[in-house]
């Protein structure tokens, strides 16, 4: 299990995303929890999820792709697939 991608959360990489996708950041909430997590919206309604991930102060750091909500709490709850950053 791999993300798709990690990378840094600009608004144009943001923007660029199929729609679907599951997008966490790399700022920790709750242990095994991330500020943010979620599917990434439709493009019309992108902004608004843009807006979300500013207010929460997670543009701008890493930020990690996977196909799925199911693979992504897979590679954070099992540190052999989570590298450090």
């Amino acid at each position: 299990m791999k993300t798709l991608q990690s990378v840094k959360l600009t608004k144009k990489f943001f923007m660029g995303l199929p729609e679907g996708v599951f997008l966490i950041s790399n700022l920790v909430q709750t242990l095994n929890s991330s500020k943010f997590e979620e599917y990434v919206t439709p493009v019309a309604e992108r902004e608004k999820q843009w807006q979300k991930i500013v207010s929460l102060e997670c543009n701008n750091r890493l930020c990690h792709v996977f196909e799925n909500k199911t693979q992504a709490k897979e590679w954070i709850e099992n540190p052999d697939l989570n590298p450090p950053c």
